[in-house]
């Protein structure tokens, strides 16, 4: 990598996050073939970076490394400062990750930072279908709130009578989940869905669920499942833990803290379905260019001074 980045002549070279801790040696050696590039070529090469983590990345540092407390944290914090050392240009992909990184990129004055919304514009598939169930979609683990999720459901189910549970996904708790569904008429499992299928779960659920759970190893960065429930139009019910809380919070979505019991869950699941809003209000939130698109142009984009 270090070989070809040097033989070749890039104005822009974009890496993965600095708090990516596993490409930690993948980011070290992109700077290194634009060190070298930018000596052959005689002209700086820009490095760019997308960053949507909003986990204790530090606290990650030290359990992987098994050292005390305050020297990892001082080598965390070394590492991180001294990667971000080194980038042009930064865009966030949720305003969790800016926060995340705040204390690394205050000081950086060359740094040129931007946050941009993860979400996409409404999707332009048939929006002529009857919205009938509740929607799960995602890996069935327990850090995706499956447990909580099933759980919930079986207080939920007497109080909205006729509501449909469809379960999309699979993972470690498939059989759990096929041996709950016995017992629940309302509930359904799809393991295996086609990209137009899914589409069709979208556009024919009223509420998307996703409790996600934080682990000691992982955080909900955003949740490609609620991007794109809000792309077809969907009341969204998700905890604190994904990096777009806050915007759902303030444009009408439940956002139940994962602390909680699962009797939040089930009344912000009954609230959902009871209040959701017609399917044009929720799309008129959604921006008119995808987000990510966005913060690609922005990073690729040649400097003023340029």
């Amino acid at each position: 990598m270090i070989w070809r980045l040097a033989q070749s002549t890039p104005e822009v070279i974009e890496v993965n996050e600095p708090m990516f801790l596993r490409a930690w040696p993948t980011i070290i050696a992109a700077y290194c073939g634009a060190l070298l590039a930018s000596l052959r070529s005689r002209r700086r090469v820009r490095i760019v970076c997308y960053a949507i983590e909003n986990g204790d990345a530090e606290a990650s540092f030290a359990r992987h490394f098994r050292i005390a407390h305050v020297i990892s944290r001082l080598l965390f914090r070394l590492a991180v400062n001294g990667l971000v050392s080194r980038v042009d240009g930064m865009a966030f992909g949720t305003e969790g990750a800016a926060a995340n990184y705040s204390r690394f990129v205050a000081s950086r004055h060359r740094l040129s930072l931007a946050t941009f919304s993860p979400l996409e514009p409404a999707c332009s598939c048939d929006d002529s279908i009857e919205s009938h169930g509740v929607l799960f979609v995602g890996a069935l683990e327990q850090r995706k709130g499956v447990a909580e999720l099933m759980a919930a459901w079986e207080s939920v189910t007497g109080d909205l009578p006729g509501v449909t549970l469809t379960v999309v996904g699979k993972g470690q708790m498939e059989d759990v989940i096929t041996e709950w569904i016995r017992t629940q008429p309302s509930a359904r499992l799809v393991v295996d869905l086609e990209r137009s299928d899914l589409h069709h779960a979208y556009r024919s659920a009223r509420v998307l669920v996703l409790p996600s759970l934080r682990t000691p190893h992982w955080r909900e960065q955003v949740g490609l499942p609620i991007v794109e429930a809000l792309a077809h139009g969907c009341e969204i019910v998700t905890t604190d833990e994904t990096g777009l809380a806050d915007w759902l919070d303030r444009h009408g979505h439940r956002v139940v803290p994962s602390e909680l019991p699962v009797g939040a869950l089930s009344a912000a699941i009954r609230e959902a379905w009871r209040s959701a809003r017609p399917r044009s209000e929720i799309l008129s939130s959604l921006p008119e260019r995808d987000g990510r698109n966005l913060a690609a142009e922005w990073l690729f984009a040649k400097p003023d001074n340029s």
